[in-house]
Order: C-alpha cells, then sequence, then structure tokens
C-alpha cells in the first residue's frame, strides 16, 4: 500500500510512503536511512541481512513488514507524469517491524 502526502508552502516536497510485505518492499529500495537518519546506499550484502532477518523472524512466529519512502519532489503533484508512474522504485527503507501472526 503506498500513499502520496502532499506538500505545503513554497519549499514543501510531496513525500510518498509505501508499506508491504517486506521481500515486495526491500526489492524496490535502492538507498537505508540509519537511526540517525543519514541515508546510505543500500548493498546487496545488507539487503540480503534484512532478508535474513526476516526469514528468521518469521520462524518465531512474526508477520514482517517493511516500510519506505521517497521524496517525490514536483508540487503540484502531477499524477500524469511519467515519474509519478515510477515512484514505487527507488525507495528509501527505513524500518522493518514486526507483529506476531495469530
Amino acid at each position: 500500500m503506498s500513499v502520496i502526502v502532499r506538500g505545503t508552502g513554497a519549499a514543501a516536497q510531496n513525500m510518498l510512503l509505501v508499506k508491504g510485505a517486506a521481500e515486495c518492499v526491500v526489492e524496490r529500495c535502492s538507498h537505508m536511512m540509519l537511526a540517525g537518519g543519514a541515508v546510505k546506499p543500500l548493498s546487496e550484502a545488507l539487503r540480503t541481512a534484512l532478508l535474513a532477518s526476516v526469514d528468521s523472524m518469521a520462524e518465531g512466529a512474526l508477520r514482517c513488514l517493511a516500510l519506505a519512502q521517497k521524496v517525490y519532489l514536483q508540487n503540484p503533484l502531477d499524477t500524469s507524469s511519467p515519474a509519478f508512474r515510477c515512484c514505487p522504485a527507488s525507495l528509501i527503507f527505513f524500518v522493518l517491524p514486526a507483529v506476531r501472526a495469530g
């Protein structure tokens, strides 16, 4: 599921927020946000480690979701533009919550 939060004001930015199955969201991410807010490229090694964490949590009866974001610079939002149609790519991964299944 994705939602675009519209920015307001002259310097505002629109933000695409994405929530979904960890495997699906992580494959669309190109970067990762660290605890302090810094953003770094998501390497294949880190991607593999994230997905291994998902598998480990799933074995413990936890359902894992992933949350990611992308700044969409165009304001006002033009939903007919090619940039809008490719929004769910090059996301910034920022959290991997897990909930108890059942």
